[in-house]
């Protein structure tokens, strides 16, 4: 057990995601109620009591560790997410751009642009 929990520190280090998918993923994989630390922690009652101290450290350590890599994991992909929140979208209206005129009135304008020039009742 020392050893599997020794490895899956090393996986850790190496984890690694392109969206919040992934991120998701990983976290149900890691930390979900059937996933690899809670199997562990589930398992570790079977442990010797001499054992039972360095596995436990062990463990702690592991579930530090996933959680930790999974914070800087979403900070990560955010921190990129922000870099088009500078951009504005917005855009002024401009009551020129469609000067057809009044249509409580029914004036008759002529619109530019149009094939042939032709006369728009509004």
């Amino acid at each position: 057990m020392i050893d599997k929990i020794k490895s899956l520190l090393e996986e850790v280090g190496h984890l690694n995601a392109a969206n919040n998918e992934e991120i998701e993923a990983l976290r149900i994989k890691y930390m979900g109620k059937k996933g690899i630390v809670n199997a562990l922690m589930a398992d570790f009652r079977n442990v010797a009591p001499e054992h039972k101290r360095e596995i436990g450290i062990l463990l702690n350590r592991l579930k530090e560790s996933v959680q930790d890599k999974i914070k800087e994991l979403k900070e990560r992909f955010d921190s990129t997410d922000d870099v088009d929140a500078g951009i504005d979208l917005t855009h002024d209206y401009d009551a020129t751009f469609f000067p057809f005129g009044d249509y409580c009135t029914g004036e008759t304008v002529l619109l530019d642009g149009c094939p042939g020039g032709r006369d728009v009742t509004v």
